[in-house]
């Protein structure tokens, strides 16, 4: 693009100067109301118009650029302040996600604990239980008052 551009002016400077070559007769411009005469060939007053027609218009490029910049700086502010929003989101989120995380391994550790003791007790060989001694599966029969009478008789 540049290239173009370049050669766009180079084409514009040359027709510039092949149309003031062929127009050397003098010529004579007014300024501030006629005041102010000027008397030079047409050649060098359209010269001189063609190069304040570039100045203003660097001019105004420049005035666009510096604007744009301005517009740049407070867009690149808007954009840094979102990732930086951005960011807190994130670490909020990591945040949340961790506590859901340990919470979760928590709750896996407490239902581990409490299903290894009956995994335990589920592994464990049964037994026959061991047949009770007859002292040990027969009540003691009743006392009835008679008996306890006499019993406290004997002593």
């Amino acid at each position: 693009m540049r290239a173009l551009n370049f050669v766009l002016v180079i084409l514009i400077a040359l027709g510039l100067v092949v149309f003031s070559l062929q127009n050397t007769q003098p010529a004579t411009i007014q300024l501030i109301s006629g005041e102010v005469e000027v008397e030079a060939p047409l050649a060098v007053e359209l010269i001189v118009a063609a190069g304040f027609g570039g100045i203003l218009a660097w001019l105004f490029i420049l005035w666009s650029r510096v604007q744009q910049l301005l517009g740049d700086r407070a867009t690149l502010r808007k954009i840094r302040a979102q990732e930086k929003r951005i960011q807190e989101l994130q670490d909020t989120l990591q945040k949340y996600q961790g506590q859901t995380l340990s919470e979760k391994t928590e709750a896996k550790a407490e239902f581990e604990a409490k299903t290894e003791p009956e995994a335990e007790v589920k592994d464990e060989p049964k037994t026959e239980p061991e047949p009770e001694t007859k002292a040990e599966s027969e009540p003691e029969p009743e006392k009835t008052e008679p008996a306890e009478k006499a019993e406290e008789s004997k002593k």
